[in-house]
């Protein structure tokens, strides 16, 4: 999925770009990173989300906002697939 998903929470921007980098818009840290799987093994993981030091704080807020990216995409992906 491309672009960019954008959210505010205790007064602060945050955006998913890529749907693998979460940034802080105002100091432009990274506050998180998602690593897809790229190979379907046995144990069915999607992929790693890795929250940095800076969002330990608000991870509750980087795990839900994750999701909400996560199911973005494959809503994409279905349309796109069944577009055809």
């Amino acid at each position: 999925m491309s672009g960019t998903n954008h959210f505010t929470y205790n007064e602060k921007n945050y955006h998913w770009k890529e749907s693998s980098e979460l940034i802080e818009d105002e100091s432009k840290s990274v506050i998180a990173r998602y690593h897809a799987n790229r190979w379907e093994g046995d144990d069915h993981v999607l992929g790693k989300l890795e929250i940095e030091a800076a969002g330990k704080e608000i991870r509750e807020v980087v795990v839900l906002s994750w999701l909400v990216v996560l199911t973005r995409g494959e809503r994409h992906r279905e349309e796109v697939r069944f577009a055809f």
